[in-house]
Parts: C-alpha cells; structure tokens; sequence
C-alpha cells in the first residue's frame, strides 16, 4: 500500500529528542491525496506552496474542511510500515481490523475495533508487530465493519 507522504516538520519530545514527524493530506472535495507542496504550519494550519510568475514561492492558507491531514503515529507496523492516524490496520493473530486513531483522554495513539466497539492502545494491548496496515479510511472505508458513508459529504460515521 502507497503511503502519500507529502511533507514532514521537526518535531521535539523536550530538549534532545527530535525527529522528523511526516503527514499526508487528503483533498474531500477531489476524493484523492495531494500531491503538492504542502505545509503543515506548527498551529496545524494548513498551506500550499506554489511558484508565482517571478519563481518564488508563495503559500496560501488552504480551506480546512476540504482537506484533512494525517499524522504519522511514529510506530511501525509488522512489515515496517509507518502508521498514520486513519489507517486501517489488521490484527494478524486475532483477525480484529480497526481504525487508528489519537485518543487525547489517554494521550496515546489507539486501535478503534469497531467489531466489538472497543478500543486499545497501540503498544500496550495491541502489540506493533502483531499488526499490519491494510488500508485507510478513505481509499479503503469497506475494510471497517459496520461502517456507513455519508452521501452529503463524503465522511465516514463510525
């Protein structure tokens, strides 16, 4: 499965742990991932960088219930996958698929089984190398069980 990486941004866990935290954006209106030069500005903001007439590069601030972003987790998945919010991942032992998403009660990211309406936390219950990603909520939305398309706009009810 591609993954539309379309940029990153420095990211800091306190003083000394930095790393480069990756994103891909989905346009609803277009039903397809951007493939521009896209900025994810540090108050999630959303801009696009194109060249004007001169060769400069200008960024406008974009529409944000057009386009919706996706956050790397950080984590791997069995195949050494990076896993970003809105993937659709399989548990490989028990056959369980769901979504995953950033739970900010729990300040961690969670596998949402929507099966049995129950949630873990990636890493503690669900173990990384026990899972693998097998789609994304908006290329492949038939993979969620009981999952229903709203035909207004395009959004997933869960």
């Amino acid at each position: 499965m591609p993954i539309f990486v379309i940029s990153e941004r420095n990211f800091t866990y306190g003083k000394q742990n930095r790393r480069k935290q990756m994103y891909r954006v989905y346009d609803k209106k277009e039903t397809t991932w951007v493939k521009e030069n896209i900025y994810l500005a540090p108050n999630n903001d959303l801009y696009l960088a194109k060249k004007n007439l001169l060769g400069n590069m200008t960024l406008s601030l974009i529409s944000d219930n057009r386009y919706v972003y996706q956050i790397d987790t950080g984590l791997l998945d069995k195949n050494k996958q990076l896993i970003f919010e809105g993937d659709i991942c399989k548990a490989i032992q028990s056959g369980m698929v769901g979504l995953i998403s950033y739970s900010s009660d729990y300040g961690a990211y969670v596998f949402l089984d929507y099966t049995e309406h129950k949630w873990y936390p990636l890493g503690k219950e669900i173990c990384l190398n026990n899972i693998e990603v097998v789609g994304n909520i908006f290329d492949n939305p038939e993979l969620i069980p009981d999952s229903q398309e709203d035909k207004e706009d395009g959004q997933q009810t869960l």
